[in-house]
């Protein structure tokens, strides 16, 4: 609050003091700047009254029958919702000096009988408004960390949504399976960790016998299932979560197998070609033999930071070639 003054139309004192005469005076002075008043007798009242009402400020009388004033503050103290209450304490100086002195309590306001009511109504306001202070602060905080939950839940939110939208963003829309621009990236990413490591990469690229007329509209829909299906069958063969499958380019699938000497790669191909081969897809207008099969490049090479992955891309595609020139030789 950045006020000095505070309204005193909803705040509430309670008033402790074993005597009436006192209560009666600081009721009438408290009553005429507007503040609303409990008042009670005895300690123990004061305590239930203060669970049950929360005032917002408390005078206490030290010196009470049964259960003086000191005792009182403690039991408020220990108990949360009436831990922040303020309090101030009232006695003759006297008592006021003797009760710190013999109780284990910090020094805290006191205000000494008889006692003015300019006093009075100084000590009153000082004491609200250090409160109204407090409570700025707690919900301040309170304020604080619920944005950082929120803050948290968003950051949380948006780094699931973007890891969904990179997921989209790297999958081929038609087969499913890793895409070109993550093909590039994965290829990169593996050629530097295994030019560090000296160990070999191998690659494959898997072309389909499809007929040029492939991108005719009227079977697109079934050549993109079928495309799903070789897809599908090509990942059921690559084990390793290391290894990747992507679609290459048009009817071709590339595999990454990291860590793959050459006799590992051919033998990948040879399960890759195996599983197609088993299908015995056929009588389809877009293939150019009885059943569909695949023509495989297999290239592998020891990555170096003198070489780029461009290097394995184009000795992979000179053994497609070739594989594909031995194809028509025997046909």
């Amino acid at each position: 609050m950045s006020k000095s003054k505070l309204d005193h139309n909803n705040r509430l004192i309670l008033l402790v003091d074993d005597s009436p005469e006192y209560l009666r005076l600081l009721s009438k002075i408290l009553k005429s700047k507007g503040f609303n008043v409990e008042k009670t007798v005895n300690g123990k009242t004061a305590i239930e009254i203060a669970k049950n009402q929360c005032p917002d400020l408390i005078l206490l009388d030290i010196n009470m029958p049964k259960m003086n004033g000191y005792e009182v503050y403690r039991q408020l103290k220990t108990q949360e919702k009436t831990a922040n209450i303020p309090i101030i304490f009232m006695g003759t100086l006297d008592q006021v000096i003797n009760k710190i002195r013999n109780f284990d309590i910090p020094i805290i306001d006191c205000i000494t009988k008889p006692f003015q009511e300019s006093e009075i109504l100084s000590r009153v306001e000082s004491k609200l408004i250090v409160y109204q202070k407090h409570l700025e602060i707690i919900a301040y905080n309170q304020r604080l960390d619920q944005e950082k939950e929120e803050h948290k839940r968003f950051t949380k939110a948006l780094i699931t949504a973007n890891q969904n939208l990179q997921s989209v963003v790297l999958v081929d829309a038609v087969t499913k399976v890793a895409n070109r621009r993550k093909f590039d990236e994965y290829l990169n990413l593996q050629w530097q960790k295994l030019a560090s490591e000296k160990l070999p990469l191998s690659l494959l690229i898997c072309n389909l016998d499809f007929a040029n007329n492939y991108n005719n509209a009227d079977i697109d829909l079934t050549a993109d299932n079928f495309l799903q299906q070789i897809a599908t069958e090509i990942k059921s063969e690559v084990k390793r979560s290391t290894d990747l499958v992507a679609s290459y380019e048009n009817e071709k699938f590339a595999v990454i197998l990291p860590n793959t000497n050459s006799q590992g790669a051919v033998y990948v191909s040879m399960l890759i070609q195996k599983k197609v081969n088993s299908l015995k897809i056929n009588n389809t207008p877009f293939i150019e033999n009885d059943f569909l099969t695949l023509a495989i490049g297999v290239a592998t090479i020891f990555p170096s930071v003198k070489k780029t992955p461009k290097t394995l891309i184009h000795m992979v595609e000179k053994a497609l070639n070739f594989e594909k020139i031995q194809r028509t030789t025997k046909l």
